[in-house]
């Protein structure tokens, strides 16, 4: 047996960790007709081993073969090391074998992160084609997808990754679990595999998925805990502002507005140019009846340009809604009207948008101008016969005209909906209906339905007018409770 040094780098300087040095240090050895080679990473200074490499074997005759993959590994197991947005899960996971497979991978993160999905989904999927064992890239790919709202691909790509499931590393093998759960609306087995995956890290971005499935599950100090793991500011200046979301409504739900505010600031401070966490602040300030300065907030929001679905409109129906369910009800009216002059404000092709039509009859419906909202909802349901929310509104709209027929044609027809990936919504629209024609324990027996189904708890359990009839009820109140 032989042992040699393969290569010594060190670390250092601007975007870099203060490691100084990482020691690579390997062996290879005769195995009848063939040499087989072992490498692993040290730190220099501690000596601490920070990787090891899967063996490589090649013919006695042609070692170079071998030394050259076993270089590709080595560079490419460096370049994740040495990346501070992979390193802290990458010990766990699935990791690529060449420097082409990583550098398309960190690509893809980087997209990702930028919020431009379809272009990270080419990246994943070169790196998965580039390295075909590098299952993480496959994964991930279909997370994007999942974002996109494109259920069926991620789901195929998790079929395809399942197949291999004996040869999974261990953090690949949880998240494929809690994707696949996710993805049939089996909330209480997605948040046990992600935490299983996230405990194989120290601080890696799994913990922010860990917060959203137990918040989802309505365990919103568990969510807190969760992402308390994890340093938002780490990821550098594109970040993932959605983390903050995921902690202010944890907050809302718990109650706890002061925290709520200081954190929805925190994001502000961290993200001040982009509509979300503007809106996380004027949750918070509804909650906590500072509506006194909500209107200066919604001042900044009419100069901001639109960001990831957000735009100026969203943010005015978040703060009506927010201020009307913490009994702020002028206010209320005021960020309605102001809702209502922003929408009649837009140019001629963007008020003919589906979103704007659709923004403008949920704007109706509050504001309690049935005719108008019925006819906006009937022309959306007419282009889009197979739409669960615009069946569901005008349902909804029938029960409030008390066309209790109409309305129980609607419920039939959401009730007889059997397609993947709903997770709850028919079940939920169901329970609207039936709130507003007064059958409580039906619109109960329903919603409690859409939770079995995979519905997340989130803001709407108490923001929502359609079921308001049922806040003071045990069931309803038992449902909106924390669970933990």
């Amino acid at each position: 047996m032989a042992q040699t040094r393969l290569v010594a780098t060190s670390t250092g300087g601007a975007g870099h960790s203060p490691r100084a040095a990482t020691l690579v240090r390997g062996r290879f050895y005769a195995d009848g007709d063939s040499l087989r080679f072992r490498a692993e990473a040290l730190d220099a200074r501690s000596g601490q081993i920070l990787f090891v490499l899967d063996p490589v074997a090649g013919p006695r005759p042609k070692p170079m073969d071998a030394i050259e993959r076993v270089r590709q590994r080595v560079t490419a197991a460096l370049a994740t090391h040495l990346n501070p947005r992979l390193s802290d899960w990458t010990s766990a996971a699935s990791k690529p074998t060449t420097l082409e497979a990583y550098q398309e991978y960190a690509l893809g993160v980087e997209l990702f992160l930028e919020l431009d999905y379809r272009a990270a989904i080419s990246h994943y999927t070169r790196a998965a084609r580039l390295d075909p064992d590098f299952s993480l890239a496959q994964l991930d790919a279909a997370l994007a997808y999942m974002n996109l709202g494109e259920f069926r691909e991620a789901d195929s790509i998790g079929q395809l990754v399942g197949q291999m499931s004996e040869r999974l590393a261990p953090f690949d093998r949880y998240w494929l679990r809690w994707m696949q759960a996710h993805l049939r609306g089996d909330r209480a087995t997605a948040l046990q595999a992600v935490r299983q995956a996230a405990g194989l890290t120290a601080g890696s971005e799994a913990w922010y998925q860990v917060g959203y499935e137990a918040r989802a599950l309505n365990r919103p100090r568990e969510a807190v805990e969760a992402l308390g793991r994890l340093d938002p500011a780490k990821a550098g200046e594109q970040g993932w502002y959605r983390y903050w979301n995921q902690l202010t409504t944890a907050y809302h739900l718990m109650g706890k507005h002061r925290e709520e505010l200081e954190a929805g600031r925190a994001g502000r401070r961290q993200y001040p140019d982009i509509l979300p966490t503007l809106a996380y602040e004027v949750r918070a300030l509804a909650a906590l009846g500072q509506t006194e300065s909500v209107p200066q907030r919604l001042d900044e929001a009419l100069s901001m340009p639109s960001y990831d679905g957000w735009n100026s409109g969203t943010l005015l129906q978040t703060a009506a809604e927010e201020l009307e369910a913490h009994g702020h009800t002028g206010p209320a009216r005021d960020a309605r009207r102001r809702w209502k002059t922003w929408l009649d404000s837009r140019p001629a092709e963007e008020r003919a948008s589906e979103s704007h039509r659709f923004s403008l009859g949920r704007l109706l419906h509050l504001e309690g101008n049935l005719p108008d909202a019925r006819a906006l909802f009937l022309s959306l349901a007419a282009e889009h016969p197979d739409s669960v929310s615009y069946a569901g509104y005008l349902g909804v709209l029938a029960a409030r005209e008390n066309d209790e027929v109409e309305a129980e044609r609607i419920v039939g027809w959401l009730g007889a909906l059997h397609r993947p990936y709903q997770a709850g919504h028919p079940a939920l629209w169901q329970a609207r209906i039936e709130a507003r024609l007064g059958r409580a324990d039906r619109a109960l027996d329903r919603l409690g339905e859409a939770f079995a189904r995979g519905r997340q708890s989130d803001l709407w359990l108490h923001t929502d007018i359609d079921l308001a009839s049922l806040r003071e009820h045990p069931r309803y109140r038992a449902l909106a409770r924390p669970k933990d």
